[in-house]
Formats: C-alpha cells, sequence, structure tokens
C-alpha cells in the first residue's frame, strides 16, 4: 500500500514470473540500500529495494525504487499469502 507522500515503483525486473507460478518458492530474499541515489528532480530521499524469488529452475529478480520527503517509508514489503491454489 502506497502512502500520500511517497512514490515506489519497479525499476527493473529479471526474470519472467509466469516461470513462478504453480511452484514452491525454495527462496526469497530482501535488499535494502537506504539513501539510494534519488533520481534527480525528485524528493528528497531514496531507498532502492531488491527482493529475489528463487525455485527449483527459475529465478526472478525485482529491482524497486521508492522516493520521499523523508518522512514516509520507502521499502518494499513482501506479504505471504497461503490458502491459495495454484492456476489450472
Amino acid at each position: 500500500m502506497q502512502d500520500c507522500c511517497e512514490y515506489v515503483r519497479v525499476e527493473d525486473t529479471q526474470g519472467n514470473w509466469h516461470d513462478l507460478v504453480g511452484k514452491v518458492i525454495t527462496e526469497a530474499t530482501k535488499g535494502v540500500n537506504p539513501e539510494g541515489d534519488p533520481t534527480p528532480g525528485c524528493p528528497d530521499s531514496g531507498t532502492r529495494t531488491t527482493l529475489t524469488f528463487r525455485v527449483d529452475d527459475a529465478t526472478v529478480i525485482s529491482k524497486w525504487i521508492g522516493e520521499s520527503n523523508g518522512y514516509y517509508s520507502e521499502s518494499v514489503d513482501i506479504e505471504e499469502l497461503s490458502g491459495l491454489a495454484p492456476p489450472s
């Protein structure tokens, strides 16, 4: 969920999300680089977040940039959803 004075967006993705569908994620990691070079002309504070998801035969790396005036969170949160059936 995005707050009123923050801007968080996907900057780049390596891999294909479809390769993860219906498979068990064997590893999920989150790397955060506070003060990660905000875009010129944008707010005062920036955070770069890298999310990595692995299954047996594929990896997806998603890079995010969050920007704000410094008073709001700029990071990305991951929430596990259980009880969802894989697509058929």
